[in-house]
């Protein structure tokens, strides 16, 4: 994960991220969908989805819902820094590369 990472945040790969996005987030969305109708047919009456990129992968469509948390940049950077043991320059990549918390 740290070496994708790397790769798909890169300035001299802007091809990357959108690339692995549009391999990995069909997948994600199939297993999403199943599991989420398998819930409903076993009775759940609420079914909450955690994802960060519910909106800009669309899938905003499938909820009744959408509850947002916004965190402030200086924040989400020290978590990501602390987390994933990141520099504060790749940090900011990674939130820069979502979308912002006015949009």
């Amino acid at each position: 994960r740290r070496a994708l990472g790397g790769i798909v945040f890169s300035p001299d790969k802007p091809d990357a991220l959108p690339k692995l996005n549009s391999i990995v987030w069909p997948a994600i969305q199939e297993l999403a969908l199943a599991e989420m109708k398998k819930m409903k047919s076993g009775g759940a009456e609420v079914v909450v989805m955690e994802a960060a990129i519910l909106l800009e992968a669309g899938w905003d469509a499938w909820v009744d819902e959408v509850w947002v948390v916004m965190v402030p940049e200086d924040v989400a950077k020290q978590r990501l820094m602390e987390r994933n043991s990141l520099s504060e320059d790749d940090a900011l990549k990674r939130i820069r590369s979502q979308m912002s918390n006015p949009e």
